[in-house]
């Protein structure tokens, strides 16, 4: 295991093993995803490898959430058809199964053989999962095509609902596919790749709203404020600030992907293909050789995670008392 503390190399956290997918992030540990499958669970406080990147799961991790003492994770073969969630402790893994002995399993109809070892549960999916949140410690999250979920810590089932119905965007678009799910207060808010939106009652599932966010194009990214109520969003090649009413409150032209963002003081940074940025159109960007996928705050600065494992700083300071993580369905 590499030893905590900061490197010699100006501060920056340790490398980390490469190339680097994506992270799921929370306000005690980070799990960061890697293109070989493995695993590398990172201390949110110090930003250092906790343990040696296993791989408990035999395919790449699609989604994930935090729930107090355990992190959910998704993961789909669709070369197999098939899809599972599991339920992990936080403390070390092992490693699990290979793909090639995933593939020897569902041949052989040995289902059981393809669940994590160290899983507090797991189950088979009947769809794809597409996006998950925590909800006051319950776990909600919606298939692809089949329906909403409402579960406790320990997959006792509190809920079930429909998916939501929208309107084509426009004559002959693309049927709305859910992207992202965000818990705030007791609304439960879905985000569609159209960008469709839609408001549940985390209580029971019931549907409470549904629209199109004042904005046309594909739906690429999406973060939330949840100090300030407000939201970032990437579609097509536009970043978008909206208010907690989904105004639009700021727009720039950004010919680049974005993969991360959170919130600052007066704005957001952001990061992604080869350049970090910020919201506030007086400051510089910063290009860089690598992509950025994940930033984090340490120490009054921000951290880029990049896909080769490395790291750099961000041209942008960390926001004062930051008190919530700001990720995907967080």
């Amino acid at each position: 295991m590499r030893s905590a503390g900061l490197s010699s190399l100006g501060g920056a956290p340790a490398a980390l093993h490469g190339p680097v997918l994506t992270v799921i992030k929370s306000r005690s540990q980070h799990i960061v995803v890697h293109a070989d499958d493995s695993i590398t669970r990172l201390s949110a406080a110090s930003l250092q490898p906790l343990t040696d990147p296993t791989s408990p799961l035999p395919c790449e991790v699609t989604c994930g959430v935090h729930l107090d003492d355990r992190v959910v994770l998704c993961w789909v073969d669709r070369k197999h058809r098939i899809a599972r969630m599991a339920a992990m402790p936080n403390s070390a893994w092992d490693s699990g199964i290979s793909r090639e002995q995933l593939r020897l399993a569902l041949n052989s109809n040995r289902t059981e053989d393809t669940h994590p070892a160290d899983s507090i549960w797991s189950h088979e999916l009947s769809a794809e999962p597409l996006a998950l949140t925590e909800v006051e410690g319950d776990l909600a999250f919606c298939t692809l095509d089949r329906g909403l979920y409402r579960v406790t810590v320990d997959s006792e089932e509190v809920w079930r609902a429909p998916l939501p119905e929208w309107q084509l965007a426009w004559p002959s678009a693309p049927v709305d596919i859910i992207e992202s799910m965000y818990s705030v207060d007791d609304v439960i808010w879905l985000f569609t790749d159209m960008c469709g939106y839609a408001a549940l009652s985390s209580k029971d599932g019931s549907l409470l709203d549904v629209g199109r966010l004042p904005v046309s194009g594909r739906l690429s990214f999406i973060r939330h404020d949840f100090d300030e109520g407000s939201w970032l969003i990437v579609v097509d090649e536009k970043l978008l600030t909206l208010n907690s009413d989904f105004a639009v409150t700021g727009e720039m032209e950004l010919k680049r992907s974005v993969n991360d963002a959170i919130p600052i003081d007066g704005g957001w940074a952001w990061t992604g293909w080869r350049l970090d940025g910020t919201t506030d159109a007086d400051a510089k960007d910063s290009e860089h050789a690598e992509i950025g996928i994940a930033i984090f705050p340490l120490e009054g600065n921000l951290w880029t995670l990049r896909n080769d494992g490395g790291w750099h700083r961000h041209p942008a300071t960390a926001k004062r008392d930051v008190s919530e993580t700001n990720s995907d369905g967080e």
